[in-house]
């Protein structure tokens, strides 16, 4: 079974002007129609078609916009595309360094830079003019972190029996004191 469609041919204006009218009510209502109490503004052909020119320009706008944005989006993703492959190949073959003069001087790669940034000195902290590698940092801070926490109940413990001695040892000075003070021994 062959089904064919015969689609009219519609311009542009056309559809606006036909939803301009939409809005504005039916372009084929005679003026005896209209009620008389009714303070509505009727419409004629020519508030349709201003109509119709301000949402032409208002879709045309609109369409402009979104396909700028797409292909704005679209060339973004290219370009991030090709840098991304860039910055792969670099980091895998490495990139020749130069001079002040731009003589080419030695050949770096990834793991150059990061060997340099484990073992390159900075400051611990604003305070202490100790310095040490970041490596050293790293390392140091995660055997204090593994020490405490593998032995926070021992130190917990420790603390606790310190505390309890060091309240004694003052709680039994204090008796001795106010003993002496009053002549009791």
């Amino acid at each position: 079974m062959d089904v064919s469609i015969q689609i009219p041919d519609i311009t542009q204006e056309q559809v606006i002007e036909a939803m301009a009218a939409r809005l504005l009510g039916d372009p084929y209502q005679r003026d005896d129609e209209f009620d008389p109490e009714d303070p509505t503004p009727r419409p004629t052909s020519w508030d349709r078609k201003a109509i119709g020119k301000h949402l032409r320009q208002y879709f045309e706008a609109r369409i402009k916009e979104t396909v700028e944005n797409m292909v704005a989006e679209a060339v973004d993703q290219a370009i991030s595309a090709e840098i991304a492959s860039e910055v792969r190949r670099v980091c895998t073959e490495g990139w020749q360094t130069t001079d002040e003069y731009g003589r080419p001087k030695e050949r770096k790669t990834m793991s150059d830079l990061v060997l340099k940034s484990l073992t390159m000195p900075v400051h611990y902290s604003s305070y202490s003019s100790t310095q040490s590698t970041l490596a050293e940092r790293v390392m140091r801070d995660t055997i204090e972190d593994a020490l405490k926490r593998g032995f926070s109940d021992e130190i917990k413990r420790a603390q606790d029996k310190f505390r309890e001695q060091f309240d004694a040892l003052i709680q039994a000075k204090f008796a001795d004191t106010i003993k002496s003070a009053l002549g009791l021994r």
